[in-house]
């Protein structure tokens, strides 16, 4: 399985070609197969996607029996074989086949509404994993060609995957290193995880990169300064390897704007959160303003309330009295101390505390990872 997760600028116009796309599998349902993922695109889960609310979480995956059937035993690859013999695989498949018959029939690119309307929002390791398969056999199986419309939206769902959904606190990738497993999909699969974070780093190496690179194309001061995009790059490397909990509950795209507007101060520029925000709403369509005024803050220590706010808040608050060490060591002739962060930090410290989840490296994860491995060996 690929674990590469790229950027995917993703069309809406494309709903028709999608449209005869699963005409045509319906077509020629009766003439495949059984047991093959093509089955799960029938008809009847169409009813699925248009009500999922009314028929609640485990109900509508209940209203399928033999679906759990479908692909136990009856898939050739001995891989996917046992995962299939896996309920919660089984699960993220159908609701990939939900979602993607939800995008065939309207064209309408909502990913994740209607997994959370069926419940299985913190199921995003399992889902990104299952849209996988998806678009390795639904390509191998059949002679009918995917449509790029539909091989882009389901590239389009593992990219949300790994941006957001996955780092939902509760989630089953934050079970999975919080409490040293690997992964729900396969129990003592901890490869899954170390395969899913090589698609972050991609993701996350590819979208600061590019947001570096159209914020320095208009500013004067950044148009001067040639290391200004490897900087970038080198701060969300250190966010991934050694605060990799800054993660989770939040949007990854927060993550690239702080980095963006951390680097830039420390080169001497200033930049608005607006420029840097706006820069990457028109790089990357998908994303909208939510994605930027509900960060996390973590809750407030005496009501325990979660407090939320814009990017700004963010790097104020969380971002800047993480990374600041960082920041000095690596531009020690330029950078100057924050007070903002460190009124911050005295404020944390007395009043309010980030989420219940340790700061993890990438030597903490590794360590809780192969640790898990070896007991399930």
């Amino acid at each position: 399985m690929e674990s590469a997760a790229g950027e995917v600028t993703f069309d809406c116009s494309y709903g028709q070609e999608a449209q005869r796309w699963l005409s045509t599998v319906y077509a020629a349902m009766d003439k495949m197969p059984a047991g093959k993922l093509f089955a799960l695109l029938k008809p009847s889960i169409t009813v699925l996607a248009d009500q999922p609310s009314t028929l609640g979480p485990f109900t509508a995956f209940e209203s399928l029996p033999t679906t759990v059937r479908l692909l136990t035993g009856a898939i050739a690859d001995a891989r996917v074989a046992s995962l299939a013999s896996n309920q919660t695989l089984q699960l993220a498949l159908l609701t990939c086949a939900v979602e993607l018959t939800h995008y065939c029939t309207t064209g309408a690119a909502t990913f994740p509404d209607v997994t959370s309307k069926l419940g299985q929002h913190t199921a995003g390791l399992d889902i990104w994993e299952a849209a996988q398969h998806f678009l390795h056999y639904l390509a191998a199986e059949s002679t009918i060609p995917m449509a790029d419309s539909v091989s882009n939206y389901l590239l389009f769902m593992r990219m949300k995957v790994v941006e957001s959904l996955a780092w939902q606190t509760g989630s089953s990738l934050y079970q999975a290193i919080c409490e040293g497993g690997g992964g729900s999909c396969c129990p003592g699969d901890y490869a899954l995880v170390y395969s899913f974070l090589d698609g972050v780093n991609a993701l996350a190496k590819t979208r600061v990169s590019a947001v570096a690179a159209r914020v320095a194309a208009v500013s004067a001061g950044l148009s001067k300064s040639p290391a200004f995009g490897d900087d970038c790059v080198w701060l969300m490397e250190a966010v991934l390897q050694e605060h990799l909990d800054l993660l989770f509950d939040q949007h990854l795209s927060n993550m690239v704007a702080c980095c963006v507007y951390a680097t830039a101060r420390a080169h001497g520029v200033a930049l608005s959160f607006k420029k840097i925000t706006d820069t990457i709403m028109q790089t990357f369509p998908h994303h909208d303003t939510q994605d930027f005024n509900h960060a996390d803050l973590g809750a407030e220590s005496a009501t325990g309330k979660t407090r939320s706010g814009d990017t700004r808040q963010l790097y104020n608050e969380i971002f800047l009295p993480r990374m600041e060490a960082s920041l000095q060591e690596k531009f020690s002739s330029t950078y100057q101390h924050d007070a903002v962060a460190s009124e911050v930090s005295s404020k944390q410290a007395l009043g309010f505390k980030r989420a219940p989840l340790k700061s993890l490296s990438a030597t903490d994860m590794n360590t809780r990872l192969t640790r898990f491995g070896k007991m399930q060996s």
